[in-house]
């Protein structure tokens, strides 16, 4: 058989017979020969490794049945394209690499992850497989097992023949060229084509859209320093009467809410000044001072280094010369570290323990790991890595991750609401488990946080665990009360829950959290024609990457050939305009390209210099392995 995407048919189940492996099957020397090259007729010789018979008896149509860690090794598309031409129906396992699970998707090949398959099916069984509904049905014995109901995501990829063919149905199989940015002829370069007498500049370079994403990113987050959280839109007009022009300082004299220590509303610190009070026009937020520390670290070695931005983000938040201010996912990381090294001190710290927060503190940073390790295999892996060394909560991954791959799809000159298509294609589909949280550790952790609610407990109210035992126990209200934030990982450190009556600790699965960031999607395309300050009073002003993410989009969507009007729009619909701007910057600036971002801008950065230098270091490398 060919190994070509066809449609699959998910609503009708799927019957044939069972062939069942052990547990940690290898690509190399298991699934495949290790001297196969990946040539063309790959069906002949699967699995004769382990089973030479296997390619005369198998019946196509088959189901291949393997126990834990399925597959291990590189190499997975030459594995699938084998298990492909071979006829196999559905690849079924008892857990699943993350990274075969998407190249199998990828390329139209059913992948399920079932526990207890290997129980349920033994070698030649007859079975019945359900791919719409997860549940596999043993002819021979009569059992059944149910796993997870399918993602509405990969349903519609696979009926397309896999994500492949679905993202090129979208828009044909050539990606079209994104639409040239409007500039005055006076700001034509001489590169310009001139078609009906008109000054057209021609569509940017690939390093012309890696430079623009990182200056974008940067630029955005600049430009808002000053009405930075000011949530009040009729007090920014009171302030600017002018209106925002952009690389505004913060207003001298202004009085806003400090933050204790704690992160939560200081009402008697109402003189605490402005967020970045004393800070000049062209500098950066403590996003685009994050931002920058990465360009450095990743200008210094041409990839991604989680140990390597780390160790640069403790040195510069925890000196004594760091003056300005430190957000939730900040302060809780240098926190983990301090923490760490006590216990510690002559153990490596792996920097993957940030803070149980989503809110911008990746997403305003990343332009340039996604620049370095574009062509990556395990691209979405590395972005991943980003963004636990300040947030190790799955929102903020999948947040994190959707971000840089619409920035990758523009890189290739998608528009812009192609590019969000492709990021819904190609974001993980997740699991039906909580991340990093075993079964028994989390019933410990809802039965011992019982014991700290009171009886008149309610929904919205907030406990602290500390170590491995609660102490302490003082509840607080959430700040801002409509939006929980549940944890994804419970480290050594501590773990914020959230309490409802029966004391339940609630966590998200890794699906629900990437439809969730596919919903945002949704909402914002929804809302494309609006004003970008009435849709932000609607989507969200706040922190929050429910808010700040899907407001972001929608700037985008609405001002997608102007950089300046979508940066000062963000601007003046207030509250975290800085964090989303600096998506906003990076978008656009990868979109339309360096060029379209104002020269006045760039030139009033106040690190202009050392961002010229790391982001040409950064587009003239061409980076290796994230590791």
């Amino acid at each position: 058989m060919d190994s070509q995407s066809r449609p699959v048919d998910v609503d009708t189940p799927l019957r044939g017979r069972a062939y069942v492996f052990g547990d940690d099957l290898p690509v190399d020397g298991g699934i495949l020969p290790l001297d196969t090259g990946g040539g063309a007729d790959l069906g002949t010789v699967v699995m004769t490794p382990i089973d030479r018979t296997f390619p005369e008896r198998f019946e196509p149509g088959g189901f291949v049945v393997a126990g834990k860690n399925f597959p291990t090794g590189v190499a997975t598309e030459h594995a699938i394209r084998a298990l492909k031409q071979a006829g196999v129906a559905v690849v079924i396992s008892e857990t699943m690499a993350a990274d075969f699970f998407r190249a199998a998707l990828n390329d139209g090949l059913p992948a399920m992850q079932l526990p207890g398959i290997t129980s349920l099916a033994r070698e030649g069984d007859d079975l019945e497989v359900s791919l719409r509904h997860a549940t596999v049905r043993n002819l021979t014995t009569r059992e059944e097992r149910k796993g997870v109901r399918m993602p509405f995501a990969v349903a519609v990829q696979l009926q397309a023949g896999g994500t492949r063919a679905y993202v090129a149905g979208k828009w044909g199989a050539k990606s079209p060229a994104a639409p040239p940015h409007p500039r005055a002829a006076a700001e034509s370069r001489p590169d310009s084509d001139t078609q009906g007498g008109r000054g057209m500049t021609a569509s940017p370079s690939p390093d012309d859209r890696y430079r623009g994403a990182i200056w974008g990113q940067l630029v955005g987050d600049a430009a808002c320093l000053g009405s930075h959280w000011m949530y009040d839109v009729a007090e920014i007009a009171r302030l600017w009467p002018d209106g925002l022009k952009g690389m505004e300082q913060s207003p001298v004299g202004y009085k806003t809410f400090g933050r204790t220590e704690q992160g939560t509303r200081d009402h008697l610190n109402a003189t605490a000044g402005h967020y970045h009070q004393g800070k000049r026009s062209g500098d950066q937020t403590h996003y685009g001072h994050g931002a920058r520390l990465q360009l450095a670290a990743v200008a210094e070695r041409g990839r991604f280094n989680e140990v390597a931005f780390g160790q640069r983000f403790v040195d510069t938040f925890m000196s004594s010369g760091y003056t300005g201010y430190k957000d939730h996912a900040m302060r809780q990381m240098l926190a983990n570290y301090a923490a760490f090294r006590r216990e510690h001190p002559n153990e490596a710290f792996d920097f993957q323990d940030g803070a149980d927060d989503f809110e911008p503190s990746t997403v305003s940073r990343i332009a340039s790991v996604v620049v370095a390790h574009r062509d990556d295999a395990a691209f979405l892996a590395v972005v991943e890595r980003a963004t636990r060394v300040t947030q190790n909560n799955m929102r903020a991954v999948a947040h994190a991750q959707c971000v840089a791959l619409i920035l990758r799809a523009l890189f290739r000159g998608l528009p812009f609401a192609q590019a969000l298509d492709e990021a819904d294609a190609m974001l993980p589909v997740g699991t039906d488990m909580p991340t990093d949280v075993p079964d028994q550790l989390r019933a410990d952790r809802r039965r011992e946080s019982a014991e700290l609610v009171p009886a008149n407990a309610s929904f919205g109210q907030a406990c602290r665990i500390d170590g491995s035992f609660p102490v302490g126990g003082a509840f607080a209200p959430i700040w801002p009360a409509t939006l929980i934030t549940r944890p994804q990982r419970i480290g050594p450190m501590c773990l914020h829950t959230t309490c409802s009556a029966e004391a339940d600790l609630w966590l998200p699965t890794s699906a629900e959290v990437y439809e969730e960031v596919r919903a945002e999607m949704r909402g914002a395309r929804a809302r494309a024609s609006e004003d970008v300050v009435q849709a932000a009073a609607s989507l969200g002003q706040g922190c929050r990457l429910n808010n700040s993410f899907t407001s972001a989009i929608q700037a985008v969507l609405r001002h997608e050939r102007d950089f300046r009007e979508a940066i000062l729009n963000t601007a003046r619909a207030g509250g975290d305009s800085a964090g989303r701007s600096s998506m906003v910057g990076a978008w656009l600036g990868a979109s339309l390209g360096v060029e379209a971002i104002p020269l006045e801008w760039r030139d009033r950065l106040v690190a202009r210099d050392e961002v010229a230098r790391d982001v040409e270091q950064v587009v003239q490398r061409r980076a290796g392995g994230g590791t």
